[in-house]
């Protein structure tokens, strides 16, 4: 891990919401994409922002359909305000940085996600502990012990 940097494994182009976008966005986005995270940007793509699956949750109760499909009903989110709910000054790495140290920061800080920022903070990637055993499974496939 020492030796694998994010640009190697990292999610590129991960899934994005303008800061000035309504909330409901956020879960038509978690539910079109299947993701738990949806990084906030400003009008120059910069980083300003986070919105997690539980943020949401924190919020909004989810309803369930009598199909057993969990949801959220629109007018609700409606009334809340994106800047309000997002989590700000959000720790990020650079393509260049290493998954050991990635690992080491979700570890160490509960993180279930980090940000990947150019020099100019625009988001370039993303990775989370999905990212990690993924490639743990590869490699443990190649390597014959699993």
């Amino acid at each position: 891990m020492k030796h694998t940097f994010l640009k190697d494994i990292m999610v590129k182009n991960p899934v994005t919401i303008g800061v000035d976008e309504p909330f409901y966005r956020v879960a038509e986005l978690f539910q079109k994409h299947g993701i738990r995270h949806v990084l906030v940007v400003d009008d120059k793509s910069e980083l300003v922002g986070l919105v997690t699956q539980r943020d949401v949750n924190a919020v909004v109760s989810p309803r369930k359909s009598e199909e057993g499909v969990y949801f959220y009903e629109r007018s609700e989110m409606a009334r809340i305000i994106l800047k309000c709910v997002m989590t700000r000054d959000i720790e990020t790495l650079s393509q260049d940085d290493t998954l050991y140290h990635a690992v080491e920061l979700m570890v160490k800080k509960k993180y279930g996600c980090i940000p990947v920022v150019n020099e100019k903070k625009n988001v370039i990637g993303i990775i989370t502990p999905i990212d990690v055993l993924k490639l743990l499974l590869k490699k443990g496939e190649k390597e014959g012990l699993i």
